[in-house]
């Protein structure tokens, strides 16, 4: 009996193309030159290619000082070494972050990489974050004595109280505890602020009193900035993705591909001692949420500190803001920083960091 071959075309290859402030090696895991050439310039680091010839490229975790990227069934680790100096390593062989099941979250500081959960392992289910202020939040999956299931969102001071509270079960180390009905799906850190996105699309907030612009709410006496709380602005309107870059919040919607920001852009300071801001965006800079004005359907987007990357469903990149670092050098120079500018490149995806852009084609 003859034998039916089925044969399959071959997969789309994948390459990461990176671009923006270099120094600690985050995009090539080393450092260029130095010069007076902004594109060898250690910071001003010009588009290459970071890696290529990939089935799945996907960046995992993006901070000021490092990177950390699924290259097919490996994760690489880009950017500063405990030694302090640019390194490129795979994780697992070289740091204590074992790599033995797939990776669901990542967390760390602007500096150091502190650790991973998995899907499949002693941490089940669980998203963890950092804000800026080493504050830790987490999303944790239990069970009611009656097998219901339920989502735990909690917060420490700081990653010691963590540790302590999960190796040592010390309650007391536990800022805020909410329970949800609503299965979390990611869960984001800014400077002072998380916000939660549930499988169901609702994003909840929370933070210090003192910065509420990060919370995308007006907190109340009810809703207390320090508790994790809906943002009544987009309830009703279902997110597939949220980001968090310092003071400055993003919302992709599930329908109709828009953009929504709150917060603030604390991007470089302008050679006149300006900065740029988010109200140079929008047309109304509202003190919870806005609408980024974009005639395109949206399918990913990246926030920087003072840049916006927008990918269409089109596969276009749109790209607005500042440019010192060569952020955003995939595109024609913008002659204002308010400017949006249409890349060179088509893309799949896209993740911004600090002062860095990073594109899967």
């Amino acid at each position: 009996m003859d034998l039916e071959i089925s044969v399959q075309p071959p997969a789309s290859r994948l390459c990461l193309v990176g671009c923006g402030f270099n120094l600690h090696g985050q995009i090539t895991g080393e450092v260029t030159p130095s010069g007076d050439d902004p594109e060898t310039s250690i910071s001003g680091q010009p588009t290459v290619v970071t890696l290529s010839d990939a089935l799945e490229l996907r960046i995992l975790l993006q901070k000021w000082a490092y990177t950390v990227i699924r290259y097919d069934s490996e994760v690489l680790y880009y950017g500063l070494s405990s030694e302090g100096q640019p390194s490129k390593v795979l994780i697992g062989e070289e740091t204590n972050l074992a790599w033995k099941r797939p990776l669901s979250s990542l967390f760390g500081t602007d500096q150091a990489l502190l650790g991973a959960t998995d899907g499949d392992g002693k941490l089940l289910q669980c998203h963890i974050a950092v804000a800026g202020n080493d504050q830790i939040a987490i999303i944790l999956e239990t069970r009611t004595p009656e097998l219901n299931t339920l989502w735990e969102i909690l917060q420490f001071a700081n990653f010691q109280g963590f540790k302590d509270w999960w190796t040592q079960g010390n309650v007391a180390a536990v800022l805020t505890r909410k329970i949800t009905e609503d299965a979390g799906t990611s869960l984001v850190g800014g400077s002072t602020a998380f916000a939660f996105l549930s499988e169901s699309g609702r994003i909840l907030t929370w933070g210090d009193s003192r910065r509420p612009e990060a919370l995308g709410r007006i907190p109340t006496e009810e809703k207390r900035a320090s508790e994790p709380h809906i943002v009544d602005y987009l309830d009703g309107l279902p997110m597939k993705k949220i980001v968090a870059q310092t003071c400055l919040f993003g919302a992709l919607s599930r329908e109709g591909g828009d953009v929504y920001l709150w917060g603030e852009m604390s991007g470089l300071t302008r050679d006149d001692g300006s900065q740029f801001r988010l109200s140079e965006l929008v047309e109304d800079e509202l003190d919870t949420v806005n609408l980024l004005p974009l005639d395109v359907t949206v399918v990913d987007f990246g926030l920087g500190l003072a840049h916006i990357v927008v990918l269409t469903d089109e596969g276009e990149l749109y790209s607005v803001g500042e440019n010192d670092y060569r952020q955003l050098s995939f595109a024609p120079p913008p002659v204002k920083m308010s400017d949006w500018m249409l890349s060179k490149f088509r893309a799949k995806s896209v993740m911004c960091g600090p002062l860095t852009t990073f594109i899967v084609r």
